[in-house]
């Protein structure tokens, strides 16, 4: 293909497009201090614009994407700010704060690398790390070192640890050996969320936005007075611990009905294991179950004014962008911009690159790990045996090279990538360079290790 018919291609002018409205949503939140929720509705609106959308199309959409999102993520991380607050009021944060105050920097780290990886298998990578990041918070502060570690060790086990539905949808698409490709994904996961780790540790250690002024609230941070760890504190930690297991196994649980071999059965069956994860019922349980092992205290917390009503006040602004974000995703999906220029680069011979590289550009282009990792693998079946990719463990390591391509370059078009922020208390132009960057080294680091797989089997 020439320079000039490149040029030409509608794909290209609304990449360019979508990189300004990048740069816009980082100037309307940064300069401006506009609210990030508003700032990612008016970077939608001008991208619709900008590719001839009709305004009823892009509002139909947006709205569309938004009410989607909030249902999908909204709700975990409701259930999330809830049971941290509660967890504050239990005493079960300052209980497991005092119990890993003398831990090493690097002791934390590998508590957040572990607990990241274990929320990495839940069906859902926003709701998976709403789910243990209250518990995250208590063992690791709230620094920014321990909230990237975590959430760059769950980005890279959803990448490449099975069953994640990265991992499941890349490995039925594709044919691959579901046995296989566990096998392959866990060094890799391993060794991203190392990279990730290096990466945190030198984010913790750079001076950038005003952590006091955080652009959201962290996840689960209500001004409440907890008590100290003697008063019923031990209870509440372990209810804290028990919570998050619950939660991250009902998501785990979710994850392993998805597959097309049906473990658990098909039918009625397989309908009640997916449903064991929806959003509705991690905040019935989650919430629920804090609420027993509060007991007393936790009845008083129930009100509008109350450690739940403060929690959700403080969760508010991070759900809103999250769902904007959402909104944005689907205007950007219906412009098909991903796929038309993902589809340029499926003649590459390049080997196991092709599916990390289709993958990573269809994510940063439309923002949905899911739905790169599906459409990077349908582009790939029909590639595996002209690239040479045939064989039983190839196939395999190809679809861990896609899921590990899905989750490379999060942005703003990604709601994960907000509630990171929120975590770490940085503004999206940190976060840009902070969070994408991050997750774009994992990528590479990842891959590189498919690469020395190959290379021994």
């Amino acid at each position: 293909m020439s320079l000039a018919s490149l040029l030409d291609t509608s794909y290209v002018l609304d990449t360019g497009y979508l990189a300004v409205v990048v740069a816009l949503v980082v100037v309307m939140t940064e300069r401006w201090r506009l609210a990030g929720f508003l700032a990612l509705g008016v970077a939608a609106t001008l991208f619709g614009l900008a590719t001839s959308f009709p305004m009823t199309l892009i509002g139909r959409d947006f709205g569309l994407g938004f009410a989607q999102t909030l249902a999908a993520v909204g709700l975990p991380l409701a259930a999330g700010a809830i049971i941290a607050g509660l967890a504050d009021l239990s005493g079960a944060t300052a209980r497991l704060a005092a119990a890993s105050a003398g831990w090493s920097g690097a002791r934390r780290a590998a508590a957040a690398l572990v607990l990241g990886l274990v929320g990495g298998l839940g069906a859902s990578p926003t709701a998976s790390l709403a789910a243990v990041a209250p518990l995250g918070r208590a063992i690791g502060g709230s620094g920014r070192r321990s909230a990237l570690t975590l959430a760059l060790a769950l980005s890279a086990g959803h990448a490449a640890l099975f069953p994640s539905p990265l991992v499941i949808a890349g490995g039925a698409i594709l044919g691959a050996d579901f046995w296989l490709v566990a096998a392959y994904g866990l060094p890799v996961a391993l060794a991203a969320a190392l990279a990730g780790a290096v990466v945190a540790t030198i984010a913790g250690r750079r001076a950038v936005a005003p952590a006091d002024v955080p652009l959201f609230a962290a996840v689960g941070t209500p001004e409440v007075a907890a008590p100290p760890p003697a008063a019923g504190g031990g209870r509440g930690a372990g209810a804290l611990i028990f919570v998050t297991l619950v939660l991250v196994a009902l998501l785990v649980v979710q994850s392993l009905g998805d597959m097309p071999s049906e473990p658990f059965g098909g039918g009625p069956v397989r309908e009640a294991i997916q449903g064991v994860g929806r959003p509705l019922v991690l905040v019935l349980v989650g919430v629920g179950l804090m609420l027993a092992f509060c007991g007393r205290a936790g009845t008083a917390a129930v009100g509008e004014d109350g450690t739940i009503g403060r929690a959700l006040g403080a969760a508010a602004p991070l759900m809103l962008a999250v769902g904007s974000a959402g909104g944005l995703q689907i205007v950007l999906q219906r412009t098909g911009v991903a796929e038309l220029a993902a589809e340029q680069l499926t003649g590459l011979p390049i080997g196991l690159a092709l599916p990390f590289l289709l993958a990573a550009v269809v994510k940063v282009l439309q923002g949905s790990s899911l739905v790169a990792a599906i459409t990077a693998a349908g582009m790939m079946a029909p590639l595996v045996a002209p690239l040479g990719l045939d064989g039983g463990h190839d196939r395999a390591l190809a679809a861990v090279a896609l899921g590990v391509g899905a989750m490379t370059g999060a942005h703003v078009n990604d709601g994960f990538f907000w509630i990171v922020a929120s975590l770490a208390r940085l503004r999206p132009a940190c976060g840009l360079g902070l969070i994408t960057i991050g997750t774009l080294v994992q990528g590479v680091v990842g891959l590189a290790v498919v690469y020395l797989l190959a290379a021994v089997v």
